[in-house]
């Protein structure tokens, strides 16, 4: 969650910065989060062959590392290295198919308006690279 109330690495809040902080702790670095321009994870635009988002950040230079919920595809592994992962849910969801004229994310029609872990403001939090700087 981003507060912009705050400034500096203090207005990112949630599981991924209270990790990035402990890690600081333990290894002694110093850091800076900010958000990519165009809030995207990354793509390789197919034109210009150019990546953008957090990838982009990472591929060229702009960012150290990111700690994100990213889901490694084989482009990305390609244009850049990615850890173990740090969590695996398991979880999935599974509907019945006995109406083909649903569509696939009609259960979520309830959240439709609210803000929560399901809106695209709250995945914003999670698309902030890291610069590192010496300590």
């Amino acid at each position: 969650m981003i507060n912009r109330e705050k400034t500096g690495n203090d207005r990112y809040k949630g599981f991924l910065p209270d990790m990035l902080k402990r890690l600081q702790e333990r290894l002694e670095f110093q850091y800076e989060l900010y958000e990519v321009e165009d809030n995207s994870w990354g793509a390789k635009d197919p034109t210009t062959g150019q990546w953008g988002g957090v990838v982009g950040d990472v591929y060229k230079g702009r960012a150290h590392f990111t700690l994100a919920d990213l889901a490694v595809t084989s482009a990305r592994d390609e244009a850049v290295r990615f850890s173990q992962s740090y969590f695996r849910s398991g979880m999935a969801l599974s509907m019945a198919v006995d109406n083909p004229q649903k569509e696939m994310f009609y259960w979520m029609s309830p959240l439709a308006g609210r803000s929560g872990p399901l809106s695209s403001s709250s995945a914003s939090s999670v698309q902030s690279p890291c610069r590192v700087t010496a300590s």
